[in-house]
């Protein structure tokens, strides 16, 4: 992993979300890279602080101890795990708010574009293995076919250059995907697969109703075709791309 994939994927690797051979290859670059290592020192010192003042007692804002007291009222089974979580959840809530209260507040999600877009990134950076390998469409397209509530349809490139090398489960934000890998003289497409309702509503189209992204040096081509979501990323510029593919 260089520098640039490191960053890009620090708060997961902090929160475990990193598989063994990820993080074996996280903690290799670690041990060698000094800015990296400062950058994981400052973000652990961060939660520590984070986690030791919600340790302490806070008084909690009366508005806010009426309104979970509401909540819990409205819930039929005293003693079930909801209303266990909003207890615990009274103080914490409180202690967080202090802690980071104003970034929180001004935060908001990004369109399902955007998101889509940003996800796509992140999956092609990572270049993780492939769960099947196959050249065929007809292959790629028959491991999915149980795995994803969605009909998988590969796009069709029009060049011999294009070639198939396989493909692996993913996700996008929290949509299931089905997540395919070209190689295009040498350099790879990363095709996202998924059910177009995770596009949004409905926008004024651009270029024949691809939607582009230009995220961290990658375009990413949003559309929905034959009732199928579609993200392509990659390093390619979005002419190179579009005379390879078939919309």
């Amino acid at each position: 992993m260089d520098c640039r994939e490191v960053q890009g994927f620090l708060h997961a690797y902090l929160d475990g979300e990193f598989d063994e051979a990820e993080r074996v290859a996280v903690a290799t670059h670690l041990r060698t890279c000094e800015e990296c290592g400062r950058r994981v020192k400052f973000e652990e010192a961060f939660r520590q602080k984070v986690r030791g003042s919600l340790q302490h007692e806070t008084r909690t804002p009366p508005q806010l101890r009426a309104r979970v007291r509401e909540a819990l009222a409205e819930v039929e089974r005293p003693e079930s795990w909801a209303i266990r979580g909003l207890r615990w959840l009274i103080p914490a809530a409180a202690a967080a708010t202090i802690v980071v209260g104003a970034a929180i507040s001004q935060r908001r999600e990004p369109p399902p574009k955007e998101a889509l877009a940003e996800y796509s990134v992140q999956w092609h950076r990572r270049n993780l293995p492939l769960d099947v390998l196959a050249s065929s469409p007809d292959a790629v397209r028959g491991f999915f076919t149980d795995k994803v509530p969605f009909a998988v349809r590969p796009p069709v490139f029009k060049r011999k250059q294009v070639r198939l090398v396989g493909g692996r489960l993913a996700n996008l934000r929290e949509h299931d995907a089905a997540y395919l890998t070209y190689r295009v003289n040498g350099r790879r497409v990363s095709v996202f697969i998924f059910d177009p309702s995770a596009l949004g509503s409905a926008q004024a189209p651009r270029e024949h109703g691809i939607h582009w992204h230009r995220l961290r040096g990658y375009n990413v081509a949003l559309f929905s075709s034959r009732g199928t979501g579609y993200a392509v990323a990659t390093d390619m510029e979005p002419e190179q791309l579009g005379r390879l593919v078939s919309w």
